[in-house]
């Protein structure tokens, strides 16, 4: 059982207040190079902080501050702040510095968060006045690096202080419980007063001037004016050194009030502090040159409010000589005292004064901490509020099994009150919520959780000033665990147990074994620790779980020398874990012989004069004046933690030689002495060690002698590797002696076997054979004994693997487009699809009407059956499937009797071939019904006609792999002319004419036969005719779309006349007429012509 400290909610503020400052003093830094570390019982020393002010000198002022869980956060060394990495991170106000008593202190502000306040104490000057002390806020984030934040100081009001300062928490008026705020006092120079501020989430304040007590005084040698002030473990009561003298004071924490009761004097009295329980202050002396540097006590009696100081009496001479110094009660409940022994002290050990008991008999130990160097003391050591330190309780670390009664008791380093006030709690659970299952109010306390698991034990009591301390602890309750043994005779004459059970990856389980000659816990000896253990035969021994085991040669580095001598017997210590020996040797030297020495050299160990493991003896023949080594193997010299001796008888005749070394220290075992040297060892410790065991005993049984036979399996003649479903069987070679017992064994991972029920017997024909094997990846073997010697003396067969690969699973042939049936020519895909859950990696092979190597095959798209089977391959486990595909022959069609036509000419219906396919549709040459209907009606005129040329016609078949037929109908445009002519009148004597007509391609002529000069090019002459009349003209063009066009044209007559013509005439004769012959009509023209008409 383990147990760990759990902070569970907050039951009051005085819980929270208490369980917050269970650590905060854990780790202390002061002087230089100095720090204590109380995580440890006694505290450990540890390196502290580097470059601190004026390191030479007093060191008077230190403070630290850790977190609830002993983290430390930041503390002051002198005038410097610094960080969680040691660091320098800012400098103290007001000059306060390394010569400044109680110059620092730390407190967590109120109201929670991560903000803390350095009260800082400030230097003085020669005029006995000086500045006003100050408070800085320091803000925290996390407990490594620069994890400090400082604030701006706050100066508070009131100057001219003396050195010393004390922090008190604040209590409620009404109920008397302390409350998260503080009383923060300073003392003026020169007077009786204190200064009184308060502080609280709100801020700090002033509050009063509070006169009490005499003056303070002794201003010499500049403004360092020592008040030291500590107050006890209750609050109520504080001393204050000053001037020879010790004054006691009363404190009301409710008001501030202070009391003086009275006053001792001790000379040059400098540190102060209260035992836990306020029942004794302590002094330290030695403020200057030549004081005396001691240690005072005196009672306060009663104890609290209205006490008084007792007669000072002195305990005794500090270490330090120069200075007396500061004291602090630790965590631990000791009061931990400083001082100087000479200026600059550095390079040699120092020492801490240690009071111990504090409130009983108490002791003082001047040395009672070593500080090393380099780290100096000085006068100073942190100081913390009595809050931080006063009171803590805190319950034991056990350990127990589930079923097993849990003893439980406290420790406290206050004082309780006179009749004790405590309350024990254990619960079911791990969160100490609900009603507890068993409360007691005794100083100890038992209980047994019947099952393993986490659960919460709180404890409470009432400390000597009537408050509650609180302490909540986590028990974890371990299951008992149980481990086992199988035993290897193999390894005979000395048997080998192998641990069972050893899980590394199970939190809650272990790792290694470790065997005991006799039932532990009846005082048995651990013998051996590791998986595996070298026994003797005819025993029994007796095996339990163990954690982590490390191990490591821990061998004697000594070794025997040529020369000189050596005597008695070697010492050998161990002081964790066990030794395992297994071989020693003794340097021998001979003196001169004319013939070699012979004798018995017997090693034996022993541990408090009893023989431990088995002697050794061995006999040597030596050669004279020779220098030679004897060495013994052993095998059973098991060393636990404590001391040993080697004792080595030897002839007289020999001389043991001076070792290399007298003593070795290799890890944690030391070889010292003697005349053994060079002795292997092996040094295993369990680091996480396994409280909660049950012992199973192990016997083993007597070694014998094995089988001579060849105790091996025949790989050839065996079936180890098959395709699931099949078994298989392992075979062995022949040539095993008949009559021998066998056993057929298995194992999953080749090293734990377990036998086969029914797989044994006597060996029959020399052979044996373990059949129908079926468990995948599982290792076979074969034991064979003489006759009722199987479990004691058996002769292991080497192992083999069985492998049962898994079969390929095709499914299914998948087809892409998936259809019953395909048509020739269409594309179709086919993939082997293979589950997912069986054999992998898988080859393909197609075959049949398929070939190729991938999963996917291109269908074959011409008419038929098609089959294709593929061959899936994984590891040389096959499967295979086949699969059938038609594909069907497209339908037939056939257009006839194709017509030629005019695009003129009326719709006509086209014919199909009666012979072939004839149901279906019709189409144009774009799939549509323009010019050709759904049933084969031809449209010439469609769209006015169309055009010329051959014209697409479609009949597509309707059935279920159709088919078409295309065609073309031959469409001949229909020609119609248009005819161009000048005039339908010409005379017979005019001259050639062309006739023009719209479109070409066709010939002239005439009804007559006349006129036509090219009937071709349209030339028609007048002139061709020999009488006048009407004639047509006509042009066209032969077939069965052709076309003609005429014109009529009327021929005239050519008219004549003959003039008579006169006979010559004289200008100047009278008119006369001309006489004409021929066509009537007509007029004249010409000079002298007066009348043209006549």
């Amino acid at each position: 059982m383990t147990t760990k400290k759990l902070a569970i909610g907050c039951l009051s503020m005085l819980l929270c207040l208490a369980t917050y400052s269970q650590n905060e003093a854990q780790i202390w830094y002061f002087g230089d190079n100095v720090g204590l570390d109380f995580s440890t019982n006694p505290p450990s020393v540890i390196s502290g902080m580097s470059g601190v002010d004026n390191s030479d000198n007093v060191l008077e002022s230190a403070a630290s501050i850790s977190d609830g869980d002993g983290n430390f956060l930041f503390g002051t060394n002198g005038k410097d702040i610094y960080s969680a990495d040691l660091q320098k991170r800012g400098t103290l106000p007001n000059g306060s510095n390394f010569s400044i008593v109680q110059g620092a202190q730390i407190i967590k502000g109120p109201g929670g968060g991560n903000t803390y306040y350095i009260s800082t104490v400030p230097a003085g000057d020669n005029g006995c006045t000086s500045p006003a002390p100050s408070l800085t806020p320091v803000t925290v984030t996390g407990t490594s690096g620069n994890n400090i934040t400082i604030g701006t100081p706050i100066t508070l009001p009131q100057a001219n202080v003396s050195g010393g300062q004390m922090i008190l928490p604040k209590t409620n008026p009404s109920t008397g419980n302390v409350i998260d705020e503080y009383w923060i006092i300073y003392h003026e120079l020169l007077t009786n007063n204190f200064h009184v501020y308060e502080l609280t989430a709100g801020g700090v304040n002033f509050v009063k001037k509070e006169s009490a007590g005499p003056n303070v005084t002794n201003c010499t040698g500049g403004g360092d004016v020592i008040a030291f002030m500590k107050s006890n473990g209750c609050y109520n009561q504080f001393a204050m050194s000053n001037n020879d003298k010790v004054n006691l004071f009363d404190f009301d924490t409710d008001d501030a009030t202070i009391t003086f009761t009275n006053s001792q004097t001790v000379t040059a009295a400098y540190g102060i502090e209260f035992s836990p329980s306020g029942k004794k202050v302590f002094v330290t002396t030695g403020l200057t040159g030549g004081d005396a540097v001691d240690l005072y006590s005196i009672n306060v009696s009663p104890g609290g409010t209205g006490s008084n100081l007792g007669s000072p009496n002195r305990v005794g001479a500090l270490w330090a000589t120069q200075r007396g110094g500061a004291m602090q009660v630790g965590p631990d409940g000791k009061i931990y005292v400083g001082g100087m022994k000479n200026w600059g002290s550095y390079g040699s050990t120092e020492y801490m004064g240690v009071i111990t008991d504090p409130d009983g008999s108490f002791s003082f130990d001047p040395k009672g901490v070593e500080i090393p160097a380099p780290g100096h003391m000085g006068m100073g050591v942190p100081l913390f509020p009595a809050s931080l330190v006063a009171s803590k309780v805190e319950i034991n670390d056990t350990s127990v099994c589930e079923g097993n009664q849990a003893n439980f008791r406290f420790n406290f380093t206050g004082t309780e009150q006179d009749t004790p006030d405590r309350l024990w709690q254990f619960f079911e659970n791990a969160t100490a919520t609900g009603v507890p299952a068993q409360t007691f109010t005794s100083a100890t306390a038992s209980y047994t959780w019947s099952t393993a698991g986490s659960y919460a034990v709180t404890f409470q009591l009432k400390d000597i000033c009537g408050r509650n301390k609180y302490d909540t602890v986590i028990v974890e309750i371990n299951p008992f665990l149980e481990a086992d043994a199988t035993v290897d005779y193999s390894t005979c004459p000395t048997p080998t147990l192998n641990g069972i059970g050893a899980n590394p990856s199970d939190p809650n389980g272990y790792t290694s074994y470790k065997w005991f000659d006799e039932n532990p816990t009846l005082g048995g000896n651990l013998v051996g620790i590791g998986n595996s253990f070298q026994a003797s035969a005819n025993s029994t021994y007796w095996v339990v779980p163990a954690g982590n085991v490390v191990t490591t040669n821990a061998n004697d580095t000594r070794s025997a020398q040529n020369y000189g001598s050596s005597s008695g017997n070697t010492t050998i210590t161990v002081a964790d874990g066990i030794a395992i020996l297994s071989e020693v040797s003794i340097g021998v030297g001979t003196a001169w012989s004319s013939s070699p020495f012979n004798g018995d050299f017997t090693f034996t160990l022993k541990q408090g004069g009893s023989t431990k493991g088995t002697p050794v003896t061995v006999n040597e023949t030596i050669a004279a004046s020779s220098e030679v080594q004897v060495t013994v193997s052993v095998s059973d010299w098991v060393l636990t933690p404590g001391s040993y001796t080697i004792e080595i008888n030897k002839p007289g005749w020999a001389s043991a030689r001076t070792l290399t070394s007298n003593n070795a220290t290799v890890g944690s075992i030391t070889y010292s002495g003697g005349m053994a040297s060079s002795i292997k060892a092996l040094h295993a410790v369990e680091t996480d060690a396994i409280n909660c065991v049950t012992p199973k005993s192990i016997d083993v049984g007597a070694c014998c002698q094995r089988p001579n036979d060849n105790a091996s399996i025949d790989p050839i003649a065996s079936t180890v590797e098959v395709c699931e479903p099949l078994t298989g069987e392992v075979v062995s070679v022949s040539g095993l002696t008949d009559g021998l017992d066998f056993q057929w064994q298995e194992s999953p991972d080749g090293i734990n076997w377990t036998d086969i029920a029914g797989e044994n017997g006597d060996v029959s024909g020399g052979q044996i054979n373990l059949n129908a094997i079926n468990t995948n990846q599982q290792w076979y073997r074969f034991l064979i004994a003489e006759d009722g010697k199987l479990s004691t003396c058996a002769k292991e067969s080497d192992s083999i693997q069985f492998i049962q690969k898994p079969l390929p699973v095709i499914d299914s042939i998948g087809r892409t487009p998936y259809q019953i049936k395909y048509c020739k020519g269409t594309n179709y895909e086919l993939e082997a699809q293979v589950n997912e859950t069986s054999g992998y990696p898988v080859t393909y092979t197609w075959d049949i009407d398929a070939n190729g190597t991938d999963s996917v095959f291109d269908g074959i798209t011409t008419p038929g059956t098609h089959t294709y089977k593929v061959v899936a391959n994984a590891n040389g486990c096959l499967d295979s499937l086949e699969l059938s595909v038609d594909v069907a022959p497209l339908d037939t069609a056939q257009v006839i009797n194709l017509p030629s036509v005019c695009n003129s000419d009326n719709p006509i219906n086209l014919q199909l071939d009666p012979d072939y396919v004839t149901s279906g549709s019709w189409t144009d040459s774009i799939g549509g019904n323009s010019y050709l209907s759904l049933t084969g009606e031809f449209n010439p005129q469609y769209g006015g006609g169309l055009p010329e040329g051959l014209v697409s016609v479609i009949f597509n078949t309707d059935g279920t792999c159709p088919g078409s037929d295309t065609a073309n109908v031959v469409v001949t445009s229909n020609i119609s002319y248009t005819m161009d002519h000048l005039k339908q009148d010409y005379c017979m004597n005019e001259t050639q004419d062309t006739i023009k007509v719209s479109p070409g391609g066709g010939t002239f002529w005439t009804s007559s036969g006349l006129g036509i000069i090219d009937s071709d090019k349209g030339y028609w002459s007048p002139q061709s005719y020999v009488s006048a009349g009407v004639d047509t003209i006509w042009y066209g063009k032969s077939g069965d779309c052709g076309d003609t066009v005429f014109i009529e044209v009327t021929l005239n007559a050519v008219e004549e006349a003959t003039i008579t013509p006169p006979s010559s005439v004289c200008t100047g004769a009278p008119a006369f007429d001309f006489t004409v012959v021929g066509t009537p009509g007509g007029t004249w023209s010409g000079l002298g012509i007066s009348d043209a008409s006549q």
